[in-house]
């Protein structure tokens, strides 16, 4: 305990000079004095006649860490005491400077400040008028990394202006001192507890800016591009957990209000949901999402859909096509055997009676759903009368049924002619 006391008075002797900011009176000593339970709080300012002396400097500091808890020019108004200066405050997670008025008290009455140890009762700081107030807000693990910084300062015209930053930049302007209403560990959030309607400008790591309230505003892009109307800016911004502010905006357009407007780079402008004309399936609409930026994804947008439509010309061509096919394939086979016959062919019937002829047409020509359909048969046994057969499915087609064999469908199956006819099916 000496050991701390002989610290303060050497540190008294040099900053003797700096305490000093007006004449002193006659008699006045600088002096450091403990007040409460084992000398918690140390006071160091010039004395006089056991007052201290108005108009100089006076600092009050915890006694054992010599932590600065208020420091500044000491006076009184109307029998109340006011510091005008810097205090300082911390918690586990936060270390705060507040600068500007403050109202101070250690005895009963709880408006004047005394230096004899014996009337001290608590030190009392009440804010009166901040200029300034700085927090630095730590991790809460070992290292204690500054992961945000808060910087509130009055301007000339009697508001205030905010600014956090960390991995983005909040600022807004304020009426009276934002931080006014809440406790010192919530000023940190202080974007959190702001009015809806409250005008602020984000400013995110990736170059990112967004200018409005909780309702909307403008989101401007790093690459120039815009986005405007009814939406929170906050939701959007910055490149979160992989997902950058254009994959947020893309994956949210279609919630967002129609009368919302989108301006690309090259100075064009859309509203509402760009995308939604286009009717994109999940997989397409994640690769667009995907883009570093709006135009990139627009113009990607208009590229898929391009290509979905030269897709769809060339499937519908394919159609035609086969449906040529088939009408012309129909028309040549019921010249051949008939309507009814040709009916059975297309559809690639096999029935007891039909020639070996017509059942070879029938396996190479079997149309089905607009596709053509063909069957391997494999001469298995021959003689001069006989001939057996082993049919397979020689291909499927788009998930195409089997082979029909009287109604039924099968994989592989037998068949026996006798003198040119079908006698047998085995199956």
């Amino acid at each position: 305990m000496k050991k701390v006391l002989l610290i303060l008075i050497a540190i008294i002797g040099l900053l003797e000079p700096a305490f000093s900011q007006t004449p002193l009176p006659k008699g006045a000593t600088l002096q450091t004095i403990e007040y409460g339970y084992q000398g918690k709080f140390v006071a160091t300012g010039y004395v006089h006649k056991k007052q201290f002396v108005e108009q100089q400097q006076i600092t009050f500091s915890k006694r054992f860490s010599l932590d600065t808890i208020i420091s500044g020019t000491y006076f009184t108004e109307n029998g109340t005491a006011y510091i005008e200066g810097t205090r300082y405050s911390s918690t586990d997670q936060t270390k705060s400077i507040y600068k500007g008025l403050f109202q101070v008290c250690n005895t009963s009455a709880e408006k004047e400040l005394t230096t004899n140890p014996k009337e001290f009762r608590e030190l009392k700081i009440q804010d009166i008028d901040i200029s300034y107030f700085h927090q630095s807000v730590y991790s809460d693990n070992f290292y204690k990394s500054c992961i945000k910084n808060v910087y509130i300062e009055k301007q000339t015209d009697g508001t205030y202006s905010l600014m956090i930053t960390g991995w983005k930049t909040f600022e807004s302007q304020f009426p009276e001192f934002p931080g006014k209403r809440l406790k010192e560990q919530e000023i940190s959030n202080l974007e959190e507890n702001i009015d809806s309607d409250q005008q602020i400008k984000l400013t995110y790591s990736d170059g990112d800016i967004f200018v409005g309230n909780k309702y909307g505003g403008e989101y401007i892009f790093a690459s120039g591009e815009r986005y405007i109307g009814k939406f929170n800016g906050s939701e959007l911004g910055g490149n979160v957990n992989g997902y950058s502010s254009c994959y947020r905006l893309i994956e949210q357009l279609e919630k967002l209000s129609s009368s919302n407007k989108t301006i690309f780079a090259d100075g064009s402008e859309t509203e509402g949901d760009w995308l939604k004309l286009y009717n994109f399936k999940s997989f397409e609409k994640e690769k667009i999402r995907k883009c570093r930026t709006l135009t990139e994804a627009r113009d990607m947008a208009v590229q898929i859909h391009l290509e979905n439509q030269q897709k769809l010309q060339k499937e519908k061509q394919a159609k035609e096509s086969a449906e040529q096919e088939k009408q012309e394939l129909e028309q040549k086979l019921t010249a051949k055997y008939g309507a009814a016959m040709a009916k059975k062919v297309m559809m690639g019937t096999i029935e007891i009676g039909m020639s070996k002829e017509i059942c070879k047409e029938s396996l190479a020509n079997a149309y089905c759903n607009d596709y053509v359909r063909g069957f391997r048969y494999t001469v298995i046994a021959q003689t001069s009368k006989t001939e057996s057969w082993k049919v397979t499915n020689a291909k499927y087609l788009n998930n195409l049924q089997l082979l029909m064999f009287s109604g039924n469908y099968h994989d592989v199956v037998y068949l026996n002619f006798v003198n040119d006819r079908l006698e047998r099916i085995i199956q």
